[in-house]
């Protein structure tokens, strides 16, 4: 399952639409959270932006302030701040993550370090 199949119209428990606790208001859900950041790091990641908010999803299993998701997604892709609905900001997720897919286009070589060539 990729991150743009977490929604779905039939009878599933949808985590995008859950109100998960977080300090002031409702937020994502860590699970969502965690598995942009990790189909995100499949690609080689070249905006520091997307960089630290990936680390951060990836850094605890606690809730993310909605604060801090809609400052990331707000930035990256200038758009005003708003108070968004779980719903859009899973939709500008998936719109980021195709971004990150189509720059480049390729995936991570894991062993990209072992293929170089130094020359002293």
């Amino acid at each position: 399952m990729n991150f743009e199949d977490m929604t779905t119209e039939y009878n599933t428990l949808n985590r995008i639409h859950v109100h998960f606790s977080a300090y002031k208001n409702s937020t994502l859900s860590p699970y969502v959270l965690t598995n942009f950041a990790k189909e995100a790091f499949g690609y080689k990641l070249s905006n520091p932006l997307d960089i630290a908010f990936c680390m951060q999803c990836l850094q605890k299993e606690e809730a993310m302030s909605k604060e801090l998701i809609i400052n990331y997604i707000a930035a990256r892709l200038e758009i005003d701040y708003k108070d968004y609905s779980n719903e859009k900001l899973y939709k500008f997720l998936v719109e980021i993550l195709k971004e990150i897919k189509s720059s480049k286009g390729m995936k991570r070589d894991r062993n990209y370090l072992s293929k170089r060539i130094l020359v002293d």
